[in-house]
């Protein structure tokens, strides 16, 4: 794979780490505190973790910008995006070297048409999430069962074994369980609308507080205005 692209959405849940390559978002997930670049970084290791080894890109830039720097409004261009600094982590899904950059030439498009996805979402627009283009590779159930979830609408949840029937394997309450527990897109495929047929929450790999704020939201249509420059370019590091 080739160079990916990362950046961190400030969320109500804590920083939302988005990883693109070739106008695909590969990874995602809540990587704790947006301001702390060593949270930030532990947390990208992670979502890499996730990735299949022939979708984990080689090399990886993190892009951000200081509060009072460059932002993006909601509808603005992707031309129109300057880019202060990034991080580059080497190594797959190791923070094996950090170095600082003063520009970047190109921003992927799938990275900021995710962010403003994701900004939509906390804005109340639910489906926005599925809506941006994903790339995975996994077994053929698996596959399946991502697929499915990618078509669950918000506010609906269902049980591991609906699941299961919906990726065409109606015994298969494990591997379906299974195929939520490795979800390396959390939010862009939504494994957090399946519970348990007890009506328990289950797991949630994000935790179960995460979990439980985003159903609220999707149920009872909770907005949060996250203010665009603090959520589309908000990761800061100590300069």
């Amino acid at each position: 794979m080739g160079m990916g692209q990362g950046f961190v959405v400030d969320t109500p849940d804590g920083g939302f780490t988005i990883v693109a390559i070739d106008g695909a978002v590969i990874g995602a997930g809540w990587t704790g505190d947006p301001h702390d670049m060593e949270d930030t970084l532990t947390g990208i290791v992670r979502i890499f973790g996730y990735m299949h080894p022939r979708v984990r890109p080689g090399e990886f830039m993190l892009m951000g910008a200081d509060e009072i720097g460059p932002h993006l409004a909601p509808d603005a261009p992707i031309e129109d995006i300057e880019i202060r600094w990034f991080e580059k982590v080497r190594g797959k899904g190791k923070c094996a070297d950090v170095e600082r950059v003063e520009r970047v030439s190109s921003v992927d498009p799938a990275l900021m048409r995710a962010a403003r996805a994701v900004n939509a979402y906390y804005g109340g627009d639910t489906e926005s999430v599925q809506r941006v283009p994903v790339r995975y590779e996994a077994a053929d159930f698996r596959s399946q069962t991502w697929e499915a979830l990618r078509a669950l609408e918000p506010g609906r949840t269902i049980t591991y074994s609906e699941l299961a029937a919906l990726a065409g394997r109606p015994k298969a309450v494990r591997p379906a369980a299974s195929a939520c527990a490795a979800n390396p897109l959390p939010l862009f495929i939504p494994c957090h609308r399946v519970i348990r047929s007890d009506g328990s929450q289950g797991g949630f790999r994000d935790g179960l507080a995460v979990k439980q704020r985003l159903l609220a939201r999707e149920t009872w249509g909770e907005r949060t205005s996250l203010g665009v420059p603090e959520n589309l370019m908000t990761l800061v590091a100590a300069h």
